[in-house]
C-alpha cells in the first residue's frame, strides 16, 4: 500500500491529532506537480509525480496552511 492510503487509513490529523469521526482528513500535496521540471524523462518525471509528499490534514488545519 501507499504511505497516502495508510495516513489516510489512521484516520488523523497530522497537525491537531484530531480523528476522522470528528472530520474529514484530506491529503495535502506541498509540491505541485507543475513545480517537477519539464525537462526530466517520462519515468523520472512520473517517479517524482508519484512519490511526492502528502500530509494527511483535517479541513481546519488544510485552511490554516492555505489561507
Amino acid at each position: 500500500r501507499s504511505s497516502a492510503l495508510l495516513k489516510l487509513m489512521a484516520d488523523k490529523c497530522e497537525l491537531c491529532n484530531v480523528s476522522n469521526t470528528e472530520t474529514n482528513i484530506i491529503l495535502h500535496h506541498p509540491n505541485k506537480i507543475k513545480n517537477i521540471p519539464k525537462d526530466l524523462d517520462l519515468w523520472d518525471r512520473i517517479k517524482r509525480m508519484r512519490s511526492r509528499k502528502t500530509i494527511a490534514l483535517c479541513h481546519k488545519c488544510h485552511m490554516k496552511i492555505h489561507h
